[in-house]
């Protein structure tokens, strides 16, 4: 029976030699690696990862697009924060103790009756009174009132400086009066003035400063009387 003496030799399927095979592989991988289109990261690479001019302008677009929000943000912020300020303005003006004097601020007390023109009134012939009321809406707080009286038409150099303090009540609620006999020495038939001024806090916890003064004018002669028919406590221009 005959023998093939000689073995097959093993041949590549492809018809190639394996030698050259990798060599091939080999060059085509430095050719990829060494490629423009490939980032670096670290001791990695990935292609096709290179900024494109499109990308920047989307980010460039974005950026301005978040910036515009923001400051429509702060605007609206700004534009209610005004709103509610000037709210809780317009509500401490409406609701705030408001400290003055009606017509009658400034008198003299009375003691018993008296009739004028056929009327029967109270006889003004008692010490001088000075009194003022609550007109707002919320109690005044902290109340203190300062008080002088000189001789003579003239107004004082200063309407503040050291004036003597009366005691009064503290708090004033709304439509109450505060009043305070300032001085016994004065009668009728004499000139004087009277100035002073009231502090208090409102419920919003402000201060506030209120000023009066008064001209006291005598009845004493025909001229006089024609203008004052009586004795006439005058409100002073500036500071009332």
């Amino acid at each position: 029976m005959p023998s093939n003496s000689s073995a097959r030799k093993p041949s590549n399927s492809a018809g190639t030699d394996p030698a050259t095979d990798a060599l091939d592989a080999a060059t085509q991988g430095r050719r990829q690696y060494n490629s423009p289109a490939v980032r670096y990261r670290g001791n990695r690479h990935v292609p096709g990862s290179e900024a494109t001019p499109s990308c920047d302008i989307l980010s460039w677009v974005s950026i301005i697009i978040a910036a515009i929000v923001a400051g429509a943000s702060v605007l609206l912020w700004l534009s209610t924060r005004r709103l509610v300020k000037g709210a809780e303005e317009t509500a401490e003006r409406q609701l705030r103790a408001y400290i003055g004097h009606g017509p009658n601020g400034a008198h003299f007390e009375t003691h018993g009756y008296r009739t004028v023109d056929g009327v029967r009134e109270g006889n003004p012939v008692g010490p001088v009174k000075y009194f003022e009321r609550n007109f707002g809406k919320t109690p005044a707080r902290n109340v203190a009132m300062f008080v002088k009286v000189k001789d003579g038409l003239e107004a004082p150099k200063s309407f503040d400086g050291d004036l003597p303090r009366m005691d009064v009540m503290q708090t004033i609620y709304p439509g109450q009066n505060i009043g305070k006999i300032v001085d016994s020495s004065k009668k009728r038939g004499q000139d004087f003035f009277l100035w002073g001024y009231i502090t208090y806090r409102d419920i919003f916890g402000k201060k506030w400063k209120r000023r009066f003064a008064f001209v006291h004018h005598a009845r004493q002669d025909y001229v006089v009387s024609t203008i004052w028919p009586d004795d006439q406590w005058v409100a002073h221009g500036e500071h009332n």
